[in-house]
């Protein structure tokens, strides 16, 4: 019984882990998505991106810096850093509030 609930933990891992690529292309993916949208937040209109933080949400872009132990992604610091910077070429008010969520996590991870 043990041994099958190993097998399928690390099962699980093996689906949520990313690649260093694997990271970067869906921080640029969703930075594209981001610019798309962009034009859609007018003073006239909602300012605030719910659609992004969807995005984000679904992507599972909060685990980057949870170490894979845990069920993150394992991003190291500049992994961390260098997906952060394509967020903010989307839209930087989503990639700078991401970054508060992204130490946060990180830094909790860290320090288990």
């Amino acid at each position: 019984m043990g041994n099958s609930l190993t097998t399928m933990l690390d099962d699980l891992r093996r689906q949520f882990m990313r690649s260093r690529d694997e990271m970067l292309s869906i921080a640029s993916d969703l930075a594209a998505r981001f610019s798309e949208r962009a034009e859609q937040h007018t003073e006239d209109s909602d300012p605030f991106p719910y659609a992004n933080f969807e995005d984000i949400r679904a992507s599972g872009y909060p685990l980057l810096p949870v170490p894979e132990e845990y069920g993150g992604w394992g991003a190291t610091l500049l992994d961390t850093v260098q997906a952060q910077e394509l967020l903010r070429s989307g839209a930087g008010s989503t990639a700078l509030v991401i970054t508060l969520l992204v130490l946060a996590v990180g830094g909790e991870a860290a320090a288990r």
